[in-house]
């Protein structure tokens, strides 16, 4: 196992916290351990330049299913 795999989870959501939300996300294909450790950040920061070639309510769309991947990791 890997050094960082072995961090507590508030100091592995700390290192996480250092990195663009998206880049944080894509952490979860690295490991089972990982593949819910973007819930740990205690910010979401998405960035607008992202989805500004969007419509407003397909932006909305992405927000809430990005949100709904938190809701089962919250309670």
């Amino acid at each position: 196992m890997d050094r960082i795999s072995q961090l507590p989870d508030d100091q592995f959501s700390h290192i996480l916290s250092f990195l663009p939300t998206e880049n944080a996300m894509a952490t979860t294909i690295f490991s089972r351990r990982w593949r819910h450790s973007w819930t740990l950040l205690d910010t979401i920061d998405l960035d607008e330049f992202n989805f500004m070639a969007l419509p407003s309510l397909t932006f909305v769309k992405a927000v809430a299913k990005e949100l709904s991947c938190l809701t089962p990791h919250l309670h």
